[in-house]
Parts: structure tokens; sequence; C-alpha cells
């Protein structure tokens, strides 16, 4: 199960992409798994008009998904300060949103219900996104 390749639509390959687009911005994932079957999502980026400079970004590797790609439970540890983390589709859906509680830096969502698709995970402290991954679910 999974995806064997990725590729992005800027020449990039990986199953994740660092961006800071100055503006809302859609991105084209390839996605080909072993049977050589490709899947192609677009993913929307929006750009949040709070961030004021690139301290602003200092927290995006302390976000850890596993297992990526998920199939029944997926497991966010972080070791940011936090007050919620949201998931959200590939056309900007929020599709769960949990409040984190003072000292708490691991939170599991449960995905055995979702469709294999890719998702977005935001890390947000108080209104600012402090940090943001993708991640797989695959069936």
């Amino acid at each position: 199960s999974g995806f064997s390749y990725y590729w992005w639509d800027n020449g990039s390959t990986g199953n994740s992409l660092l961006v800071v687009p100055l503006e809302d911005t859609w991105y084209l994932l390839s996605a080909k798994d072993s049977n050589d079957c490709v899947v192609k999502e677009d993913i929307w980026v929006f750009v949040d008009s709070c961030i004021t400079g690139i301290n602003d970004l200092s927290h995006i590797n302390e976000i850890q998904l596993y297992p990526n790609p998920a199939s029944e439970q997926l497991t966010i540890d972080f070791s940011a300060k936090a007050t919620t983390l949201k998931v959200y589709n590939t056309l900007g859906e929020l599709l769960s949103e949990k409040k984190i509680l003072d000292g708490q830096y691991k939170v599991d969502i449960d995905v055995k219900d979702w469709k294999s698709a890719i998702y977005s995970v935001q890390l947000c402290y108080k209104d600012r996104v402090i940090a943001h991954k993708v991640f797989n679910v695959a069936r």
C-alpha cells in the first residue's frame, strides 16, 4: 500500500514540499503506486497574512507525522507550544480540529474512515500557523 514515487509540478520529488509562496497558490502533486497507477491531486496553499518575517517559520520542521501513509490512525508529534491542530483536505475543507492542552505534544487522529488522498496538517498557536505538513491516507 502507499505510493512509491511522488513528483510536484515544480520538478521536486518526495512526499512533502516546503513552499513559502507570497500569494495563494495551487500545486499539482502526482503520485505513483507499485502498480504504476498515477494519482494527481491539486493542492491549494493559502497564504497566512499574519507572517511577518522568516522567524515565524522557525518551527516548520518541529512536526512529525507517522505512519505516512496512514490507514487507521495518524500520530502527530511536535515540540512547539501549540493550541490547535487542524486537518484539511485538498479542497481546503476543515476535516478535523483538536484543541491542544498545555504541555501536550502528541495527537492521534483516527483516519480509518477517510478516503485515500492527500491531506494537510496545520499546527497553530492562537491564530497563527506555526507548522504545516502533508500526509497520505492509503487503503
